[in-house]
């Protein structure tokens, strides 16, 4: 490789590594994890899919000064990133706030902030020849009305997606108050859409950042969630073969509320009684725990859960009761 630099005018390899800095992604043990799922999965030959979201800063990045570590922002698309496909006709609005109308489980309009999520597929370093083609392909945007491969596997033909999102407004400025003066009101909502996306690990030791995390893993899960149940609708097949054709595996419990979201989607939108969808999504899940402190696990303030995601909060008291009521009728002698 260095030959081959020296022969192009690159007289030092190091110059030209500094111009793609690394994201750091996947060096955490999370992060690792997460890249391990996928390596694997592809390298068994089981189709998969990985989803995540597209931070625009890192937590920090260190430089030595004068002897000491200094910790400066770390914006990991400088230079854009060249790996990705942006899937524009992959939007759903995420919707936060709001309040539940009684029995029909609609929001109030008025009170929601509506987010609008865009998917990414990231491409892997090491992909087919085929795929590299369509690549280099200048209508490359526009032919991908399938699901471009992004992850391969290990001595086989196999290869998975990781499609990250990023947060976007419904509307990227309020003209009326643009033509008034008010600039900074006018690209407000712009900026807290975007500003979902922006950070990865906010600090959660103050209330505006524990409500930043709970609107990123939302908007994470509700992004996901709405991809893969678009996709098996595609299939035509019923709803009883879902766990059949999705297994959806949860790293550590930092995306939990997708199993209250998905939940949500059969019983609010599909229109599936409660025990059907509680059936379908209990065979649906699956959970790998890493840690058993208690700052790992998840745990939300009931007025930060109720104001962001009021249905969600119903469907989790929900959930407690028929969960109490089932242990009541297996072990009636142990609670009485």
């Amino acid at each position: 490789m260095v030959e081959g630099l020296k022969e192009l005018g690159a007289a030092n390899m190091e110059d030209v590594l500094e111009q793609e800095p690394d994201a750091a992604l996947g060096n955490g043990g999370l992060g690792r994890l997460a890249a391990c799922f996928l390596d694997s999965l592809a390298t068994l030959a089981i189709p998969a899919m990985g989803y995540g979201i597209r931070y625009d800063y890192g937590i920090f990045k260190q430089q030595i000064v004068d002897g000491y570590q200094t910790e400066f922002p770390d914006y990991w698309l400088t230079y854009d990133n060249p790996w990705e496909i942006p899937r524009h006709d992959v939007r759903v609005d995420v919707r936060f706030g709001g309040w539940v109308r009684q029995f029909t489980y609609d929001l109030n309009e008025s009170h929601l902030m509506i987010v609008m999520m865009m998917a990414r597929n990231t491409m892997s370093g090491r992909v087919e020849k085929w795929s590299r083609q369509l690549l280099m392909m200048s209508q490359v945007r526009s032919l991908l009305n399938m699901e471009l491969i992004a992850v391969p596997g290990y001595g086989n033909n196999t290869t998975n997606n990781l499609r990250l999102w990023s947060a976007k407004p419904t509307r990227e400025f309020d003209l009326q108050k643009f033509n008034s003066g008010d600039y900074e009101s006018s690209v407000r909502e712009q900026q807290r859409a975007e500003t979902i996306s922006a950070v990865l690990y906010p600090n959660d030791n103050i209330d505006v950042g524990k409500e930043l995390r709970l609107k990123q893993q939302y908007f994470w899960c509700c992004a996901s969630l709405h991809d893969i149940v678009r996709r098996f609708k595609k299939t035509k097949r019923p709803w009883s073969e879902f766990p059949d054709q999705v297994a959806i595996q949860l790293n550590d419990t930092h995306p939990t509320l997708a199993i209250v979201e998905l939940q949500r989607l059969f019983v609010d939108i599909e229109g599936l009684d409660w025990d059907q969808a509680w059936k379908i999504v209990t065979a649906t899940f699956g959970y790998t725990n890493h840690t058993v402190m208690q700052e790992a696990l998840e745990k939300w303030p009931v007025p930060l859960l109720q104001g962001l995601l009021p249905r969600h909060m119903q469907i989790i008291y929900d959930i407690n009761l028929f969960f109490l009521q089932s242990v009541e009728k297996k072990f009636p002698k142990v609670l009485s």
